[in-house]
């Protein structure tokens, strides 16, 4: 546009080029905003249902702990937790709090000796979580329902895979508790001596005793 001579003949110019090209040019423009609007609004969703759900987990963890002096108020306690928890798996599936309701909710239903709901649960964190150590979690105590289902031989299969080095004296443990209800002593006993040497070669670490008895009865 500099071979114009009059400022006229450059706006003319401009205006002219605007009418031809502009459009395309204020839709990329409008696309780019509308992108970055959307992803603020997306953020503060997120933050929002952050919030939100961990409100709900506090309360639901505040029912699951609280010592009732009464066994109606420990019902009334334990019916909340499950009300809470049962909000988090429906609407904030995939997040961290739901999985972390499922896991409470599994735990529950042992301590009730409902293993068929507490295999459910178990099961459903697991195609949910996508996190690591939930899923170890999960995967573990899931072993231990499957063996007191009596079913000790899917548990280990559960179990049989390589963990991280920070699981490896609690995934030991377990399998040494499964060989041992299979009556597979020798197992058992090599897996709770993997369990103490996994666990004392911490820094600064040691066996779990309760290991190390069980490690103390089998070698009596």
């Amino acid at each position: 546009m500099d071979v114009y001579r009059t400022e006229e003949e450059q706006v003319a110019a401009i205006k002219k080029w605007l009418k031809e090209n502009g459009s395309q040019y204020l839709i990329v423009i409008g696309l780019g905003m509308s992108i970055l609007f959307g992803y603020q609004w997306w953020q503060g969703e997120q933050q929002t249902t952050g919030e939100a759900a961990s409100g709900i987990y506090g309360e639901m963890m505040q029912a699951a702990q609280l010592v009732s002096p009464t066994e109606d108020e420990a019902g009334e306690n334990l019916s909340t937790a499950r009300h809470l928890a049962k909000q988090l798996m429906d609407q904030y599936e995939g997040s961290h709090y739901a999985s972390y309701a499922g896991l409470m909710l599994a735990k529950l239903a042992v301590q009730e000796n409902d293993l068929e709901t507490a295999e459910q649960q178990l099961r459903w964190v697991l195609e949910q979580s996508a996190d690591k150590p939930l899923m170890l979690t999960a995967t573990m105590r899931l072993a231990r329902v499957l063996a007191a289902k009596g079913s000790p031989e899917q548990g280990l299969t559960l179990i049989k895979a390589a963990v991280p080095a920070a699981w490896q004296a609690s995934y030991d443990e377990v399998r040494g508790d499964l060989h041992l209800q299979m009556g597979k002593t020798d197992e058992a006993r090599q897996a709770y001596q993997r369990s103490v040497d996994a666990a004392t070669a911490k820094k600064d670490g040691r066996a779990n005793p309760i290991v190390q008895m069980k490690l103390d009865d089998l070698s009596v």
